[in-house]
């Protein structure tokens, strides 16, 4: 296990990955149980989250949800913040996204003839 600081920007540094966790951890460190395939965050004993583990360097998996509380609160921070174009899903997410809601419709519509 690792323990890592949670930063001001709500994330966490694994080897040479960033990742989100909830800003209510901000400042506080979290324990990290690092896998082949998923990293486990704990705070005090408790499951934080499990996330998948990022293949490559200089990465960031950034979670709004976890952002979203301090953005509330201090709404202009979001314009300076360093992740949040990896908020955002990208056009191939989008467009994959809008192709399974239209396979789903039309599998609707064909079962109710």
């Amino acid at each position: 296990m690792k323990d890592v600081r949670v930063s001001s920007s709500s994330t966490i540094n694994v080897r040479t990955n960033t990742y989100s966790v909830p800003s209510r951890l901000i400042g506080q460190h979290v324990d990290l149980r690092i896998g082949a395939e998923q990293i486990t965050v704990t705070h005090h004993g408790h499951v934080i989250q499990t996330m998948p583990r990022l293949v490559g360097k200089k990465l960031a998996a950034i979670n709004y949800r976890h952002i979203i509380d301090s953005l509330v609160r201090k709404p202009g921070a979001f314009a300076n913040y360093r992740y949040r174009e990896e908020m955002f899903p990208t056009s191939g997410f989008r467009m994959a996204a809008i192709r399974r809601f239209v396979r789903s419709l039309r599998s609707e519509l064909s079962s109710e003839r």
